[in-house]
């Protein structure tokens, strides 16, 4: 059997200054491109000067449209692609050197429709930022994908009869997208994964400054319409339905936790308790913020 084409898909919005790097770490791979589509959502940054040196190139095009988000923008290009597979890169991640090549073996079994990999961080200007590796998983990863996203969507490569099967991104969410397809996909093929980075993700530039509020109430929908799709109705055990829920609460209350919010941080924790009341998870973070506050509360009396 030949080895699959892939088509490479990069959404772009106003991201004209990453670009060039971008395409440079695809072009760069040792396993050859079938394709590279550039999505262009309404970007006013001059894409099209950005993209002019890579236009040689006769796998490289560039589809645009007017602004309607990430999910659109991904949408256009996998409709365009001509490949067996498809990969996803946003416009200011980075592929790392053998991406390709380490992944799409993985993708040979029919079962597999969807391989990814770890990431690294980096900020704004590309300076590497330290970051935890989530867990990865393979095979049937439908709970533990339903329970928590661990997959990056510039580590991504999907088989292409995926879609004809579960569909696109859902372009009504502008956060979680990724996670609603994950979850889809996962109802239908198994996953597999390269365990050490092949993406490098950029944070901390003004583009990706996201509505976190928005992006809870997206998981909670994602995953109560998950619950609902006739191919996962029935398949996710109702304690993992809990955990889920619960680890999402806590995760948000760390979060403000970590941003001196120590009344916000409580609420969530409570709800992440109440979701959940057997879990652990949220009483350590109860006890830890409130021992936390004891102890600043009683270095300030030892003072006075």
């Amino acid at each position: 059997m030949p080895d699959p084409a892939v088509s490479v898909i990069i959404p772009a919005y106003n991201s004209a200054r990453f670009l060039p790097g971008c395409l440079a770490s695809v072009l760069s791979q040792d396993y050859p491109v079938h394709e590279i589509i550039v999505s262009d959502d309404g970007s006013t940054d001059n894409i099209e000067d950005a993209l002019a040196p890579f236009l040689a190139d006769p796998r490289v095009r560039l589809l645009s449209a007017p602004n309607a988000g990430p999910s659109a923008a991904r949408n256009r290009g996998i409709r365009a692609a001509t490949g067996d597979a498809v990969a996803f890169l946003d416009a200011d991640d980075l592929w790392l050197p053998g991406k390709l090549s380490r992944q799409i073996p993985l993708l040979a079994p029919p079962r597999v429709g969807l391989v990814y990999g770890l990431r690294t961080h980096m900020d704004p200007d590309g300076n590497p930022i330290p970051k935890e590796q989530p867990d990865c998983f393979r095979g049937n990863v439908l709970s533990r994908i339903f329970s928590y996203n661990f997959v990056c969507t510039s580590s991504a490569v999907v088989k292409k009869q995926c879609f004809e099967t579960t569909g696109f991104f859902d372009e009504s969410l502008t956060t979680a997208e990724d996670f609603d397809l994950w979850i889809r996909i996962a109802a239908f093929f198994d996953f597999d994964f390269v365990p050490e980075p092949v993406a490098c993700y950029r944070t901390g530039h003004p583009q990706l400054s996201q509505d976190k509020d928005l992006r809870l109430i997206n998981t909670l929908l994602v995953r109560q319409r998950a619950l609902k799709h006739p191919a996962i109705a029935g398949r996710i055990p109702p304690s993992v339905v809990r955990r889920a829920r619960s680890d999402t609460m806590r995760r948000e209350g760390l979060r403000y936790a970590g941003h001196g919010r120590r009344d916000r941080a409580l609420f969530f924790y409570l709800r992440a308790l109440a979701a959940d009341p057997l879990s652990l998870r949220p009483w350590r973070a109860i006890a830890k913020l409130i021992l936390k506050n004891s102890g600043k509360k009683n270095w300030k009396l030892s003072q006075e």
